[in-house]
């Protein structure tokens, strides 16, 4: 189930990072400018925005491991239409959208997948694992866009072959679930079904908890960051450095590959610690700080480094290894960010999921075009895409870092009784 879990997140990521790189021969063919390129990238957040919320409630209903296989189909789906709709602008963003709404479903119902059929104790390597898959996706689609846009039909040649990897993919993960060795029943069934109990999301509850805005300051920071390097990388690196199109997706190989090993990390030391008997809201608290801040002091170097006075090769290379270092230092964050939901409730952590990643959503629809823009007026990558992540990074870690609370929380409280329980004695 882990081993699928992860295949799916690769996937989702996979198609968004083959854009990333079939974009600069489709702008170059069809005479899009960078606002456009902009435009296209926030296609697919304002569909995964929308999103975020619904699927959070479709996965607690009707669980995560169904409603996965709902978005792996239409996502795949608006991957394999695209050569088709790349001539008419209106109608492949259209597609992009499609593609948003489809991977909207991947973060809560993978959180939800967690929730259920994960032992709390496995929690944080689980989750590490599974949403390493993003990186494992980065560094795929990244190895291979380039070899299918030269070899295998171009750009069209990328969104079909990727298209159907994930409806394959779809196919084996219901044969997964209704194979002989599936599970039968969650870990924690009776946190799911309660007779006589509201079936509604307590969304007053969720958002009068200051823990819930601290997990969604750093979501909105973490993909802020994320989103807008993930999709201008290859550009930075071409424009920048006039470094070739096949070599500059070969370089941002390098940040995933940095990531898996860092998530590979973080999850085990946050799952020694916390089996060691440390604070859970410590644990999460140190690691987020860490995926926060250092990403944040790496891109400032790579600001200083674009100094005109320190115009050299030694100069861009630094700036570029600072560059990849953010992106994989930020990886830290998946023993804390994708952690935390369980942490305060595993019943409702799809919706709770759905909550945060709005936020982190909507950093993905303004984050592109926004780079695009300024970039468009200062042909300055510090001015454009250094400097608004690093004040976005510092403003996230402070919320964050003064009402983050791992504690479970009884969201279906009543007026007047606690949100937040009591910890067992043994936490």
């Amino acid at each position: 189930m882990i081993l699928y879990s992860t295949a799916a997140n690769a996937l989702a990521d996979l198609d968004k990072v083959c854009l990333s790189v079939a974009v600069i021969p489709l702008a170059a063919s069809l005479g899009w400018n960078s606002v456009t390129v902009g435009w296209i990238h926030s296609a697919f957040f304002c569909g995964f925005t929308i999103m975020q919320i619904p699927s959070g409630i479709l996965a607690e209903k009707f669980g995560g491991q169904n409603t996965l296989v709902v978005g792996v189909c239409l996502w795949s789906a608006g991957t394999f239409l695209a050569p088709v709709c790349s001539s008419v602008l209106p109608i492949f963003l259209v597609s992009r959208v499609l593609v948003g709404i489809g991977e909207g479903f991947a973060p809560t119902s993978l959180t939800d997948v967690i929730a259920r059929w994960v032992p709390d104790r496995d929690r944080t390597s689980a989750a590490a694992q599974i949403f390493t898959g993003q990186n494992y996706g980065n560094v795929l689609g990244l190895l291979l866009t380039p070899v299918i846009l030269t070899y295998c039909g171009g750009p069209a040649g990328v969104f079909y072959i990727f298209g159907a990897i994930g409806l394959l993919w779809c196919v084996v993960w219901r044969m997964q679930w209704k194979g002989s060795s599936a599970p039968r029943e969650p870990v924690n069934p009776r946190e799911y079904v309660v007779e006589g109990e509201e079936n509604s999301p307590p969304w007053g509850n969720f958002l009068r908890s200051k823990g819930v805005w601290a997990v969604i300051a750093a979501h909105f920071a973490d993909n802020w960051a994320k989103f807008a390097l993930t999709a201008w990388l290859p550009t930075y690196f071409t424009k920048g450095f006039g470094i070739p199109l096949s070599a500059s997706s070969m370089l941002a190989l390098v940040p995933p590959l940095l990531g898996i090993l860092v998530a590979g990390a973080a999850g085990r030391m946050a799952t020694q610690q916390i089996q060691a008997g440390q604070n859970v809201t410590q644990v999460r608290r140190r690691f987020m700080t860490l995926a926060l801040l250092l990403p944040a002091g790496c891109l400032a170097c790579a600001c200083v480094l674009h100094l005109p006075a320190l115009n050299s090769r030694l100069a861009s290379l630094l700036a570029i290894a600072a560059t990849i270092a953010s992106i994989g230092l930020a990886r830290f964050c998946v023993a804390s960010l994708y952690c935390l939901h369980a942490d305060m409730s595993h019943k409702h952590s799809a919706p709770l999921l759905g909550i945060t990643n709005t936020a982190g959503a909507l950093a993905g629809v303004i984050s592109s075009p926004v780079v695009g823009f300024l970039y468009s007026k200062t042909g300055s990558w510090s001015m454009s895409l250094f400097l608004p992540t690093i004040v976005v990074y510092l403003i996230g870690a402070a919320v964050f870092l003064s009402f983050v609370d791992a504690r479970p929380h009884n969201f279906d409280a009543k007026p007047g009784e606690p949100i937040i329980l009591p910890l067992p004695p043994s936490a």
